[in-house]
């Protein structure tokens, strides 16, 4: 009988110390910390200003563009007549657009510059950019042709295609092949 006395009150004080454990009370505070240490990120942005010529919407650049040429036979000159002409070679072209990439926060622009043969007017060869608002520009002046300010967020289209150039012709241009090139410049003015 002792025995089971005993271990009615060994039991009993078991399961009042598990029912006083099992009670809801304050929150486990966090662990304990015993000390720290770190060290540093650094993110280094270059700064970026591209420029190129795609071909293909853009999906790669074009090492060598094809020249955008206006050449007729005389007997085509003839049926033609003076006017503005589009390109001679307009589905043979190898690009399609002019494009730019930058990351600066101030202003950027992209300038047009021509050098080669004097002895053509060059303003008589002009190209329209897509976009609203934009006005043609000749060949025979430095130009603006597209400006914008902040990055472009990745490429940004210009929407320079070479079958926008036209030429007019009036009579009055001398006999001759007559070469230029055009240089596309992105610059921060």
């Amino acid at each position: 009988m002792k025995k089971t006395v005993l271990t009615t009150v060994v039991l009993t004080l078991l399961l009042a110390t598990g029912a006083a454990f099992a009670q809801p009370g304050p929150p486990p505070s966090g662990p304990t910390v015993l000390g720290t240490n770190g060290h540093g990120v650094s993110v280094g942005i270059p700064s970026m200003a591209f420029i190129r010529m795609t071909s293909g919407g853009g999906v790669a650049d074009v090492a060598a563009p094809t020249t955008v040429e206006f050449s007729w036979t005389a007997a085509a000159f003839a049926s033609l007549g003076d006017g503005t002409y589009a390109p001679t070679n307009a589905g043979a072209f190898n690009w399609d657009d002019v494009q730019v990439r930058y990351n600066g926060g101030g202003d950027w622009q992209v300038a047009v510059s021509t050098s080669g043969d004097t002895g053509f007017d060059w303003s008589k060869v002009a190209m329209t950019p897509e976009g609203a608002g934009v006005s043609p520009f000749d060949l025979g002046t430095a130009a603006t042709v597209v400006d914008g300010s902040g990055n472009t967020t990745g490429w940004r289209s210009l929407g320079i295609d070479p079958a926008d150039y036209r030429v007019a012709l009036d009579g009055t241009e001398s006999t001759g092949t007559y070469a230029a090139t055009v240089t596309f410049t992105l610059q921060n003015p």
